[in-house]
């Protein structure tokens, strides 16, 4: 597997008489849960939320070794950034918000941080759309993140 800590749930839409090799087969591609076709929508968000981390739980990102001495300023700047939001916030300023989170969007990922881009993106559109209340969740769970977050150089 490309990212050994990737949490995969295998969908099979197979016959119920190959459910035993279909199973066998998704744990060797390395899946951590198999459900099968019908899938019903509680039954997929319990195994997601089965895989999820939980609250205290460590984030592993494997970051590429050549950036071991930017990430930790490419942090520091990002928690500063977090405070500029809310900053900005507080002054219903969305544009500087928008544009702290799309910077997030576009730089998350080219450090390993793909999470980060995620919630960046979610903070740009909540931005473009007004929308206070999901822009300070998000903020929370970048901050949560940092605090959980390991980095392996390698």
């Amino acid at each position: 597997r490309i990212c050994p800590d990737a949490k995969i749930i295998a969908i099979s839409g197979g016959q119920a008489e190959n459910k035993p090799d279909m199973l066998r087969m998704a744990k060797i591609m390395g899946a951590s849960k198999t459900l099968y076709k019908p899938i019903i929508k509680e039954e997929l968000l319990e195994a997601v939320k089965a895989l999820m981390p939980t609250e205290n739980e460590k984030i592993i990102v494997h970051v590429d070794p050549d950036l071991e001495d930017i990430v930790p300023d490419f942090l520091l700047h990002l928690a500063e950034d977090l405070q500029l939001i809310l900053e900005a916030l507080d002054k219903n300023d969305f544009e500087t918000t928008r544009v702290l989170g799309h910077s997030m969007k576009g730089s998350g990922g080219g450090y390993g941080f793909d999470a980060v881009t995620e919630m960046g993106k979610d903070i740009e559109n909540a931005a473009g759309a007004g929308d206070a209340k999901t822009i300070r969740n998000k903020v929370s769970e970048i901050k949560n993140y940092l605090q959980r977050v390991e980095i392996i150089f390698e």
